[in-house]
């Protein structure tokens, strides 16, 4: 989409966002994941997902894109996110007990 976004699209890209972020959720779930944390704010912003299964932590940014014609690189967080992510993870993860 080309221009600024009305009130619409807003809501449309709110309302598949948290679609996908569900439907994410629940892949992770059945594959043994349980859920900690969803969209937590925290001091870095906000993670969309965080699960755990034992002793591993997923930190999970969910992209939902309606143009799969995209090169793979737009589809992906940014330079910047990935930093944000990176810390936020190291944040959650120093102060989280990590028992099975």
């Amino acid at each position: 989409m080309v221009g600024k976004q009305t009130a619409d699209d807003r809501r449309w890209a709110e309302k598949t966002g948290r679609l996908a972020e569900y439907l994410t959720l629940w892949v992770y779930r059945l594959q043994g994941y349980r859920c900690l944390c969803r969209r937590c704010c925290i001091l870095f912003g906000e993670i969309d997902l965080l699960m755990k299964r034992g002793r591993r932590i997923l930190v999970l940014e969910v992209k939902f894109r309606t143009q799969n014609h995209l090169p793979e690189e737009m589809a992906l967080p940014s330079k910047t996110q990935c930093q944000r992510i990176r810390q936020a993870a190291l944040w959650l993860t120093k102060r989280l007990v990590l028992t099975p």
